[in-house]
């Protein structure tokens, strides 16, 4: 019986102990990747798309939106990635790199298995789709759920991506 409770104890402080690890580091921008293209669609014109990489990945969408409030003013001043209401876009996503699946992805900016960033990452290195957090938008939100933002008289919607 002791063994018992003294197994259970144990295995509650280090369940605690994960669950602070991940509540407690607060979430940071390890770097940001931006890529000008040309998109013919719609007459879209040039278009920017921005990846940030988020280290301590936030979990919640509370979280996820406390990251943008604490880097918006940064990220907007610095990388000015929204100024085509139509196309431009910021992906935030972990930090969590992998080796690359198919070589041809390396050429690739955004693949539909994982973020290669044209091999900006380093040598045969990218990121799972699946780690993607939230897209950060203009002019219109991408879905219902989509949260509204003001920051200096502009408007702005994050997406978050269900994995």
């Amino acid at each position: 019986m002791k063994n018992y409770k003294l197994l259970s104890i144990i295995l509650f402080c280090v369940l605690l102990a994960i669950a602070a690890k991940f509540l407690m580091l607060c979430p940071a921008i390890n770097a940001i990747y931006q890529k000008n293209y040309y998109d013919p669609q719609w007459g879209r014109g040039e278009c920017k798309s921005t990846v940030v990489l988020v280290e301590h990945t936030p979990i919640t969408h509370q979280q996820k939106i406390e990251l943008w409030n604490v880097s918006k003013h940064d990220l907007l001043k610095k990388w000015t990635p929204l100024t085509n209401n139509k196309c431009d876009d910021v992906l935030f996503v972990s930090n969590n790199t992998e080796q690359v699946i198919d070589s041809m992805g390396m050429k690739e900016w955004i693949g539909e298995e994982q973020i290669c960033l044209e091999g900006k990452l380093g040598s045969g290195k990218c990121i799972s789709r699946n780690e993607r957090l939230f897209y950060v938008v203009r002019d219109k939100p991408l879905s219902n759920r989509d949260i509204k933002d003001t920051t200096n008289d502009e408007t702005f919607y994050l997406h978050f991506v269900d994995n």
